[in-house]
């Protein structure tokens, strides 16, 4: 079948403009696509920073948590430091104290013992001195 030229033309203005159609369609349907993939990429690069941005705000707490569990449990480690040594100075001090008391009864002791050596001796010399007088006054009769 023979086809004027005007029906050739009509035929390929037609199949340009469904060519034209079929183009555009086609890259509406991939432009959405392509545009819900974006969104797709955006949302979960959004979800992500906002986890990461939430675990980071959670860390910080918790590494505050524990630092101030950390400085707490260490000031009540130097109190109860502090109240060891200052019981441990009470009873050094009470053991130096009752070394004393003992060390100076001891002295007191030893200086009664010595005064009551030193009076009997004394006594026993004034006896000695006293037998040796006699002794002495009887043998110049």
């Amino acid at each position: 079948m023979k086809t004027d030229p005007t029906t050739k033309v009509l035929l390929g203005v037609i199949a340009t403009g469904v060519a034209a159609l079929t183009a555009l369609a086609f890259e509406k349907r991939y432009h959405n696509h392509a545009a819900a993939a974006a969104d797709d990429i955006r949302d979960a690069a959004g979800n992500t920073y906002e986890r990461i941005s939430r675990h980071v705000r959670e860390t910080g707490r918790e590494v505050r948590q524990e630092t101030a569990s950390q400085r707490d449990r260490f000031e009540d480690g130097v109190e109860h430091l502090r109240e060891k040594a200052g019981a441990f100075k009470e009873r050094v001090s009470d053991s130096l104290d009752r070394a004393g008391n003992h060390l100076q009864a001891g002295a007191e002791k030893l200086k009664d013992s010595l005064q009551q050596g030193a009076e009997a001796v004394k006594d026993g010399a004034d006896e000695a001195s006293g037998e040796a007088r006699r002794a002495l006054d009887g043998a110049r009769i």
